[in-house]
């Protein structure tokens, strides 16, 4: 085969495929293509970029983007319920320390075989005793402020 063939024939198969390569790219800029408007609001991204209508390259585009959002949102989600847990287990932990502490303090001084329960015990009963029962002797007081008003 001539040599001037042979270079045109790869200069016509190069020229083929940039040509075949460059216009597969660009068919996706042309191609018009629906897109629901939620997804625009999802990913805040702009629907359109070159052309006056959504694309097949758009879509593509606010596809990955979509997922791009999506898997942000589960990750964010996710930390969210860890932080939540964690501060759960937090609150939860220090409260059964003091409710704790509380039980033992309550044991402490109301229970009536402890010092303090039984102080407690007795002094209320020595106290109705002493004011709340009347002796002889309250009697004879009371008759004689009687005896003394009359």
């Amino acid at each position: 085969m001539n040599k001037h063939l042979q270079r045109g024939i790869v200069l016509l198969s190069t020229i083929i495929l940039v040509a075949f390569l460059g216009c597969s790219a660009m068919m996706d800029g042309v191609t018009p293509c629906h897109i629901d408007e939620r997804i625009g609001e999802y990913t805040e991204e702009p629907m359109v970029s070159y052309l006056p209508y959504t694309s097949l390259w758009d879509a593509k585009r606010l596809n990955r983007e979509l997922d791009r959002k999506h898997e942000k949102a589960d990750t964010d989600l996710v930390r969210l319920i860890e932080d939540n847990d964690d501060f759960y287990m937090f609150l939860k932990d220090a409260h059964a320390i003091h409710m704790a502490g509380a039980q033992e303090f309550q044991d402490n001084v109301f229970n009536p075989t402890g010092p303090i329960g039984a102080l407690i015990l007795a002094t209320t009963g020595v106290s109705i005793g002493a004011f709340g029962i009347s002796k002889p002797g309250d009697k004879k007081k009371l008759t004689e402020l009687e005896k003394t008003t009359v």
